[in-house]
C-alpha cells in the first residue's frame, strides 16, 4: 500500500503542461494547454490575425518562439494560400511576424530540422 501511495504520488507530481496550437477554419489559431495526465484542455489564447483559414501549425525545431501556419486561403481570394510566421510569447500568445502568399491551397507543412526550410503540400 505505502508503495502504491509514492508511486501516485512521483506520478502526480511529474505531470507536465504542453503548450499546443489549434488552427480554426474560423480564422483563429487558438494556444491551449494540455495536461498530459487528466488530458484537460485550458484555452490560453486566440489570435485572429491568421488568414480565414489557418490548417496546419508547427514550432520551429531550432526556435521554439516561432510558430509557421499554413493558411490556405490569404485573402478573399480561395486559390491563393501563405505559410505565417508567429512569434509565441512565453504567455502563449502570439504576434504575427511575416507572411509569404502565392502558394496553390497549402494545407499541411513540414519544417526541415535545421529551420532554414519550409516545404508544404496541396
Amino acid at each position: 500500500m505505502r508503495f502504491s501511495l509514492l508511486t501516485t504520488l512521483a506520478l502526480a507530481a511529474s505531470a507536465r503542461a504542453a503548450v499546443m496550437f489549434v488552427g480554426s477554419y474560423g480564422g483563429q489559431i487558438f494556444t491551449v494547454n494540455l495536461n498530459d495526465i487528466t488530458g484537460a484542455l485550458t484555452l490560453l489564447g486566440s489570435t485572429s490575425a491568421s488568414a480565414p483559414r489557418p490548417s496546419w501549425q508547427e514550432t520551429s525545431p531550432v526556435a521554439k518562439d516561432i510558430l509557421y501556419s499554413v493558411e490556405e486561403w490569404a485573402s478573399s481570394n480561395s486559390s491563393v494560400g501563405a505559410v505565417t510566421s508567429y512569434r509565441v510569447a512565453p504567455d502563449g500568445s502570439l504576434t504575427k511576424l511575416f507572411s509569404a502568399t502565392q502558394m496553390r491551397g497549402p494545407v499541411s507543412m513540414a519544417v526541415s530540422p535545421n529551420g532554414k526550410m519550409i516545404f508544404t503540400a496541396s
